[in-house]
């Protein structure tokens, strides 16, 4: 009984890093089509996080927001702009305003 439950902590951790690599390779990958995305998901990852152990105090988010969920949520905000991947660089990388059709393709 002890070796299934080492054997099911074991594959749980390997589950885990596995996803946690996943979500870094992915967002590096959004990062390699926009060089300003970069600085913006990690400033988008630290307010995530502001914003994730403020809203813990907050009765209305409390029992939603344990440890684990914050830190989910931390290592899942990089993949915000993952959509950027499927975007032409004609459109991504456009200087200026979108017109209506570039818009609703970024949508």
């Amino acid at each position: 009984m002890e070796h299934r439950t080492e054997e099911a902590r074991r594959r749980t951790e390997e589950l885990r890093i596995s996803q946690e690599v996943t979500m870094v390779a992915l967002a590096s990958l959004a990062e390699t089509r926009d060089n300003e995305t970069g600085n913006h998901i990690l400033r988008t990852q630290h307010y995530v996080l502001a914003l994730a152990r403020h809203l813990r105090d907050h009765a209305r988010f409390s029992a939603a927001l344990s440890e684990e969920v914050v830190d989910r949520l931390f290592k899942a905000a990089p993949l915000h702009d993952i959509g950027k991947v499927g975007i032409t660089d004609r459109i991504l990388l456009k200087p200026g305003r979108l017109d209506a059709d570039e818009f609703e393709i970024m949508k």
